[in-house]
Protein backbone atom coordinates (compact mmCIF):
# COMPACT_ATOMS: atom_id res chain seq x y z
CA UNK A 1 0.00 0.00 0.00
CA UNK A 2 1.06 3.14 -0.66
CA UNK A 3 1.16 6.35 1.34
CA UNK A 4 0.39 9.74 0.18
CA UNK A 5 2.79 12.32 1.42
CA UNK A 6 0.90 14.60 4.32
CA UNK A 7 0.57 17.77 2.98
CA UNK A 8 3.92 19.10 5.35
CA UNK A 9 6.29 17.28 2.77
CA UNK A 10 4.60 18.67 0.21
CA UNK A 11 4.58 22.35 1.40
CA UNK A 12 8.39 21.41 2.09
CA UNK A 13 8.85 20.07 -1.29
CA UNK A 14 6.52 22.06 -3.10
CA UNK A 15 8.48 25.03 -1.47
CA UNK A 16 12.06 22.87 -0.53
CA UNK A 17 11.20 22.08 -4.47
CA UNK A 18 10.47 21.00 -0.15
CA UNK A 19 2.98 22.44 5.64
CA UNK A 20 3.17 21.44 9.35
CA UNK A 21 0.73 19.16 10.13
CA UNK A 22 -1.70 20.20 7.87
CA UNK A 23 -3.64 16.37 7.26
CA UNK A 24 -3.01 12.56 7.70
CA UNK A 25 -1.43 9.97 5.20
CA UNK A 26 -3.76 9.47 2.62
CA UNK A 27 -4.14 5.98 1.05
CA UNK A 28 -4.23 4.46 -2.68
CA UNK A 29 -3.00 6.91 -5.25
CA UNK A 30 -4.12 9.71 -6.89
CA UNK A 31 -4.87 9.80 -11.09
CA UNK A 32 -2.41 11.64 -12.47
CA UNK A 33 -2.80 14.45 -15.04
CA UNK A 34 -1.96 13.65 -18.73
CA UNK A 35 0.88 15.78 -18.01
CA UNK A 36 2.49 14.03 -15.08
CA UNK A 37 2.79 10.84 -16.55
CA UNK A 38 5.77 12.33 -19.45
CA UNK A 39 8.88 12.73 -18.51
CA UNK A 40 11.84 15.33 -18.98
CA UNK A 41 9.38 18.22 -17.92
CA UNK A 42 10.81 21.37 -17.83
CA UNK A 43 11.47 22.87 -14.30
CA UNK A 44 9.11 25.80 -13.22
CA UNK A 45 12.07 28.18 -13.51
CA UNK A 46 12.73 26.96 -17.02
CA UNK A 47 8.88 27.68 -17.92
CA UNK A 48 8.69 30.89 -15.98
CA UNK A 49 12.37 32.11 -15.95
CA UNK A 50 10.55 35.90 -14.68
CA UNK A 51 8.69 33.61 -11.62
CA UNK A 52 10.53 33.97 -7.89
CA UNK A 53 12.07 31.60 -6.93
CA UNK A 54 12.71 29.96 -3.07
CA UNK A 55 15.46 31.35 -1.36
CA UNK A 56 17.40 28.32 0.53
CA UNK A 57 19.53 27.96 3.48
CA UNK A 58 21.38 25.12 4.21
CA UNK A 59 23.76 26.41 7.09
CA UNK A 60 27.55 24.94 6.89
CA UNK A 61 27.23 23.93 10.26
CA UNK A 62 24.43 21.83 10.06
CA UNK A 63 26.21 19.58 7.51
CA UNK A 64 26.31 16.01 9.00
CA UNK A 65 29.53 14.19 8.71
CA UNK A 66 27.59 12.04 6.14
CA UNK A 67 28.71 13.67 2.92
CA UNK A 68 26.18 11.18 0.80
CA UNK A 69 23.69 12.68 3.09
CA UNK A 70 24.69 16.10 2.70
CA UNK A 71 24.38 16.08 -1.13
CA UNK A 72 21.27 14.52 -1.06
CA UNK A 73 19.95 17.65 1.23
CA UNK A 74 21.86 19.64 -1.63
CA UNK A 75 19.59 17.59 -4.14
CA UNK A 76 16.26 18.60 -2.43
CA UNK A 77 17.09 21.60 -2.47
CA UNK A 78 18.10 22.39 -5.71
CA UNK A 79 15.50 20.31 -7.05
CA UNK A 80 12.60 22.93 -4.98
CA UNK A 81 14.79 25.56 -6.09
CA UNK A 82 14.01 25.26 -9.74
CA UNK A 83 10.35 23.91 -9.11
CA UNK A 84 11.39 20.50 -10.96
CA UNK A 85 8.72 18.30 -10.47
CA UNK A 86 10.05 15.25 -12.39
CA UNK A 87 13.12 15.50 -10.05
CA UNK A 88 10.69 15.72 -6.78
CA UNK A 89 8.94 12.56 -8.09
CA UNK A 90 12.61 11.12 -7.87
CA UNK A 91 12.95 11.88 -4.37
CA UNK A 92 10.44 9.40 -2.48
CA UNK A 93 11.17 5.93 -1.38
CA UNK A 94 8.63 3.39 -3.04
CA UNK A 95 6.30 3.68 -0.10
CA UNK A 96 5.18 6.92 -0.69
CA UNK A 97 3.57 8.71 -3.62
CA UNK A 98 3.97 12.45 -4.37
CA UNK A 99 1.54 15.29 -4.16
CA UNK A 100 -0.19 15.97 -7.74
CA UNK A 101 2.03 18.58 -10.25
CA UNK A 102 -0.69 20.94 -9.67
CA UNK A 103 -0.53 21.13 -6.31
CA UNK A 104 2.98 21.01 -6.56
CA UNK A 105 3.38 24.10 -8.80
CA UNK A 106 0.69 26.24 -6.59
CA UNK A 107 3.04 25.56 -3.60
CA UNK A 108 6.28 26.53 -5.46
CA UNK A 109 4.56 29.80 -6.10
CA UNK A 110 3.88 30.52 -2.26
CA UNK A 111 7.32 29.62 -0.54
CA UNK A 112 9.71 32.58 -0.29
CA UNK A 113 12.26 31.24 1.28
CA UNK A 114 13.67 27.56 3.11
CA UNK A 115 15.90 27.59 5.82
CA UNK A 116 17.24 23.84 7.02
CA UNK A 117 17.02 24.27 11.03
CA UNK A 118 18.63 20.86 11.99
CA UNK A 119 18.79 17.26 10.28
CA UNK A 120 19.30 14.52 13.13
CA UNK A 121 19.52 11.17 12.95
CA UNK A 122 17.43 8.43 14.55
CA UNK A 123 19.85 6.93 17.34
CA UNK A 124 18.34 3.43 16.88
CA UNK A 125 17.25 3.05 13.51
CA UNK A 126 18.85 0.37 11.25
CA UNK A 127 18.86 1.32 7.73
CA UNK A 128 20.25 5.05 8.50
CA UNK A 129 16.98 7.18 9.59
CA UNK A 130 17.25 10.97 9.70
CA UNK A 131 14.75 14.00 10.02
CA UNK A 132 15.20 17.62 8.27
CA UNK A 133 13.47 20.11 10.04
CA UNK A 134 13.01 23.86 7.67
CA UNK A 135 11.42 26.43 8.30
CA UNK A 136 9.33 27.44 5.53
CA UNK A 137 8.60 31.43 4.75
CA UNK A 138 5.47 32.19 2.54
CA UNK A 139 5.41 34.59 0.27
CA UNK A 140 1.67 35.59 1.60
CA UNK A 141 -0.15 34.68 4.48
CA UNK A 142 -2.12 31.42 4.66
CA UNK A 143 -5.61 30.40 5.55
CA UNK A 144 -4.53 30.30 9.05
CA UNK A 145 -2.72 33.59 8.93
CA UNK A 146 0.76 32.30 9.07
CA UNK A 147 3.82 33.61 7.18
CA UNK A 148 6.09 30.74 8.05
CA UNK A 149 5.56 26.91 8.58
CA UNK A 150 8.01 24.41 10.37
CA UNK A 151 8.24 21.23 8.64
CA UNK A 152 9.89 17.96 9.49
CA UNK A 153 10.49 15.19 6.67
CA UNK A 154 11.88 11.79 7.25
CA UNK A 155 15.12 11.17 5.17
CA UNK A 156 15.90 6.79 4.71
CA UNK A 157 17.68 4.92 3.03
CA UNK A 158 16.17 2.43 0.48
CA UNK A 159 18.26 0.09 -1.42
CA UNK A 160 21.21 1.85 -0.56
CA UNK A 161 19.88 4.98 -1.93
CA UNK A 162 18.46 8.00 -0.05
CA UNK A 163 14.91 8.87 -0.59
CA UNK A 164 12.31 10.95 1.06
CA UNK A 165 8.93 9.95 3.25
CA UNK A 166 6.54 11.18 5.91
CA UNK A 167 8.05 11.82 9.50
CA UNK A 168 6.37 10.24 12.05
CA UNK A 169 4.29 12.30 14.14
CA UNK A 170 5.74 11.53 17.48
CA UNK A 171 9.38 12.13 15.74
CA UNK A 172 8.11 15.49 14.42
CA UNK A 173 6.75 16.34 17.66
CA UNK A 174 9.88 15.84 19.48
CA UNK A 175 11.87 17.72 16.92
CA UNK A 176 9.89 20.96 16.84
CA UNK A 177 9.51 20.70 20.49
CA UNK A 178 13.13 20.50 20.95
CA UNK A 179 14.25 23.20 18.50
CA UNK A 180 11.46 25.56 20.08
CA UNK A 181 13.57 25.53 23.57
CA UNK A 182 15.77 28.40 23.73
CA UNK A 183 19.20 28.04 23.57
CA UNK A 184 21.35 27.25 26.65
CA UNK A 185 24.28 29.44 26.78
CA UNK A 186 25.82 28.47 30.27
Amino acid sequence: MRMHVRKSVRLLLGAFCVAGSLGGCKCGREAAAPDETSIDQPAIIEQHPNAPHPEIHFPHELKTEDHSLNQFVMRILEICYKGDYDGFRQLFGTKYTPTSKTNFESVWMRVGTIRVVRIERHPRKEPIECYLHAKIELREPDRQDRTERNVVIMIFQEDGEWRLGTAPREATKAILAADSQPADNN
